[in-house]
């Protein structure tokens, strides 16, 4: 079968890490997929789901087994002989059920399927943001560099103030100690990277004193179609619950209930059976030859009185099914729901983020006035500076509202289903189905 189109050429790429180039999201996505071991467990119930399957499938044909019995009467009256038969037997085996119970194995392994595939697209959530907050604190220890140059300029500034002494060594002592208190700062946002850092090589599998090379072209993502969302209006939600693997999950586990019913109705069919043996049959079954015969026998079980046994298990399958209809109904209003408020915090984080630019250019005039008017004497250096500062202060706020916008894009990207489609392909569709009550 053909790969999805961006899995084509990575499903067994084992040279991820063997290459020295920088990764992107893309390869930290496949790192993880291949040694996470987050993702060891739902790699494992694939395997189960598959084993499970392949057993219900061939307990669709009859199991054979071979018998041996040996019999010595106790009292001599009539046969005085041990018998010994040699056959083959056959019991218990309902066609119908057997079918019902292959055709749930299947939905569970899709199930299982899509479970692993939920906690890819968790993991990879989890890595997207992380590498969104690299590029945020990397952006803001940029903008926070010019701080400690800030500081030694108004340390050098003070130094050769020649007003009143007292107000001149305060000065003086804060444009120190705003060093240190810049260096602090840069320290800190160094000390977040690094665990911003850690915890990503935790995600992929890696050890942590392992080199990660990052590109810094995940942002461009954002300037997709599939990421921009630029559509006029509120967008549409129920595309989107089609698409999402939560959905599929839930339709899938509905259509579970529906031969879990069947199965459970089907165990009112008879079972059949059936035993061929040879064996000495001076016990009455013909003549007194010692010579021994073949046997055949054909068994055919009837359900007479199981106390409701079958009927409560027909019942509960329709209260679970009852319950799992619930469960859909309640996660697509809740959907809509998400949804809506995402349309909404969408719109608030764009128009937050216009309102951070406009402070930016407004405190960039006010430092530019600032710096006017303390070169022609009518204000203070400090006001200067701290207008200064401001400027950095409203540039740190424009990067993590740009932080926002796209972490909440980023949700977007997943709740959609688009990052399902774009790693995995189109999902399958359910073959026509008629419900069961």
């Amino acid at each position: 079968k053909g790969q999805p189109p961006l899995a084509q050429g990575m499903r067994d790429q084992p040279t991820i890490l063997e290459t020295d180039r920088a990764l992107g999201f893309d390869d930290c996505v496949f790192l993880a997929m291949q040694q996470s071991p987050g993702l060891i467990h739902g790699a494992v119930e694939l395997e189960i789901a598959q084993l499970r399957k392949d057993s219900a499938y061939w307990k669709q044909y009859p199991e054979v087994q071979m018998v041996f019995n040996v019999t010595n009467n106790l009292t001599r009256r009539n046969d005085g002989e041990t018998d010994f038969v040699v056959g083959f037997s056959v019991n218990s085996y309902n066609p119908v059920a057997n079918h019902f119970s292959h055709e749930a194995s299947m939905i569970m392994q899709n199930i299982a399927i899509l479970t692993h595939q939920k906690a890819i697209e968790t993991m990879a959530e989890q890595i997207g943001e992380i590498l969104l907050r690299l590029e945020l604190q990397a952006a803001i220890r940029q903008k926070q560099e010019i701080l400690p140059e800030l500081a030694r300029k108004a340390e050098a500034y003070w130094r050769t103030a020649k007003s009143d002494p007292k107000y001149d060594s305060i000065e003086l002592a804060r444009a120190i100690q705003k060093q240190k208190q810049a260096q602090a700062i840069l320290d800190k946002t160094d000390a977040e990277m690094a665990s911003l850092r850690l915890n990503l090589k935790l995600l992929l599998g890696l050890d942590p004193t392992h080199t990660l090379n990052l590109e810094s072209s995940f942002p461009k993502m954002f300037n997709t179609k599939s990421m921009g969302f630029d559509q006029a209006g509120a967008s549409n939600w129920e595309p989107a619950w089609e698409a999402n693997t939560e959905t599929r999950i839930s339709q899938l586990s509905l259509r579970l209930q529906d031969f879990n019913i069947m199965l459970a109705w089907s165990r009112y069919l008879p079972e059949a059976g059936m035993d061929v043996f040879s064996g000495n049959p001076v016990s009455g079954y013909v003549d007194n030859s010692t010579e021994g015969d073949v046997f055949a026998v054909l068994k055919l079980s009837i359900p007479l009185l199981d106390y409701g046994n079958r009927s409560r298990g027909v019942e509960e399958a329709r209260l679970q099914k009852t319950k799992t209809k619930e469960s859909v109904r309640q996660y697509r209003l809740n959907f809509e729901h998400r949804w809506t408020q995402a349309d909404q915090r969408l719109n608030l984080l764009k128009a937050t983020r216009a309102l951070t630019e406009e402070n930016l250019a407004l405190a960039k005039l006010e430092a530019k006035r600032a710096t006017i008017e303390f070169e022609s004497g009518q204000s203070s250096f400090a006001q200067a500076l701290e207008d200064q500062e401001k400027v950095t202060q409203e540039e740190i706020r424009v990067a993590e509202a740009l932080f926002n916008l796209r972490r909440q894009k980023l949700n977007r990207h997943f709740m959609s289903g688009d990052f399902s489609h774009r790693f995995f392909g189109p999902h399958l569709t359910l073959k026509n189905h008629t419900p069961v009550e």
